[in-house]
């Protein structure tokens, strides 16, 4: 029935589908898939997907199919031998933790393991780590990255085990992107108090709600009322303009002017 308009595909999703487009208006992501964590998500911009059901023959399982087979890869376990995991960067110059978790094809830890660490910065430059420190949690390696400007940067990774290639990752680090708005959600009574005073309106507390409908009134009646007429609509007007013409032609008449 349609598809919900959405802003740019981030870096490190993908994009499995997209609208038709046509007549001038360009192909939307549809259906977008990117790693979050250890997990998997699955961003489906259609609208009203039940109608896929209703123009199926009743035997026709492709509606139930899609679902089913898509509940079960969001949920499925890591199936990457290699996954990376950052937390920090809310900030330009704040420090940013790389995780990188290594395990076999059983999903069991890999300790030991060498972990090069690559990162291309959004200015340009590249640092390199040629090998992670091992943490506490078996089969996971870390560093940390200092200094970063504001941007997407490019993660680069790397592991070998035994001198032989184990696995390789490539993933993107947002610095600078957090909402100030969004890191303190909580009500903040002074700035909506003086939000309200600057724009000439008043705070209400909840329990001074019953006070609004006055309140209200009050101010309707103080405010000007403005009432726009077209002139030219009025019979005064009128007389005025055949007066000015009949003078102007008298006068004409009188100085002998044609």
């Amino acid at each position: 029935a349609g598809s919900v308009r959405l802003g740019p595909v981030r870096p490190g999703a993908a994009v499995l589908a997209t609208t038709a487009g046509g007549a001038g208006r360009p192909a939307r992501p549809l259906v977008v898939v990117q790693r979050y964590g250890a997990g998997r998500s699955m961003l489906l911009a259609g609208r009203a997907t039940w109608r896929w059901r209703m123009l199926l023959p009743v035997e026709d399982r492709t509606y139930a199919r899609f679902w089913g087979q898509t509940a079960r890869w969001l949920t499925a376990g890591a199936v990457e031998p290699v996954t990376v995991t950052t937390s920090g960067g809310r900030r330009a110059g704040e420090a940013v933790q790389v995780q990188v978790a290594v395990r076999d094809d059983a999903f069991r830890p890999v300790a030991g393991a060498a972990v090069r660490v690559r990162v291309d910065t959004a200015a340009g430059a590249m640092q390199e780590w040629r090998e992670a420190a091992a943490e506490r949690t078996p089969g996971v390696y870390g560093i940390s990255l200092q200094g970063l400007s504001a941007g997407v940067h490019r993660i680069d990774v790397a592991v070998t085990r035994d001198g032989r290639e184990f696995g390789r990752r490539r993933d993107w680090l947002l610095v600078g992107g957090a909402d100030p708005e969004l890191n303190h959600p909580w009500l903040n009574v002074e700035l909506l108090r003086r939000a309200a005073e600057a724009g000439g309106g008043a705070y209400f507390d909840p329990a001074r709600l019953d006070t609004l409908p006055e309140r209200l009134a009050g101010a309707a009646g103080a405010a000007p009322r403005l009432v726009v007429r077209e002139v030219w609509h009025h019979s005064a007007v009128m007389a005025l303009l055949i007066a000015l013409l009949a003078t102007e032609w008298s006068l004409r008449r009188l100085w002998g002017m044609r």
